[in-house]
């Protein structure tokens, strides 16, 4: 979640207004947030490194979701 000019989280949050609807999977490879930051309440960070297996289980839960600007 470090990137040159804003935080993963920021980008995220820009990238949710633009397209309400669109999902985010927040991954970090710093191992003091291993098991212990989320993005947001409902989606967990993906700790690096992680199995193909971890991906796709995880990408699954993320497109499963109801969207965060899905209307109910």
């Amino acid at each position: 979640m470090a990137l040159p000019r804003l935080s993963g989280t920021e980008l995220a949050t820009a990238f949710q207004q633009l397209r309400p609807e669109g999902r985010v999977l927040p991954m970090s490879g710093n191992p003091e947030r291993a098991g212990t930051a989320s993005f947001s309440d409902c989606v967990p960070l993906l700790d690096k490194p992680f199995s193909a297996r971890d991906l796709v289980r995880r990408v699954r839960e993320v497109l499963d979701a109801p969207a965060p600007g899905a209307l109910a």
